[in-house]
């Protein structure tokens, strides 16, 4: 996962954990969030764990409260 969301392609779904609309916001910091992508993004750090379990976080937060 860590080497498939550092592709172009896969540009999608960072561009969605970004967006300062999404519900995970009033629960988790979201300049932590976007420091984590960037450090993985840039080979800093491999976050692949941390920014997978934010993903399914967020996509459960806004099925079930959006």
């Amino acid at each position: 996962f860590g080497y498939w969301i550092k592709k172009p392609e896969h540009a999608g779904m960072i561009n969605n954990m970004t967006r300062e609309t999404l519900l995970i916001y009033e629960f988790v910091d979201r300049k932590k969030i976007l420091d984590l992508i960037q450090d993985h993004l840039s080979g800093r750090d491999d976050n692949s764990q941390e920014i997978w379990s934010l993903f399914v976080i967020s996509a459960w937060i806004e099925q079930h409260f959006n």
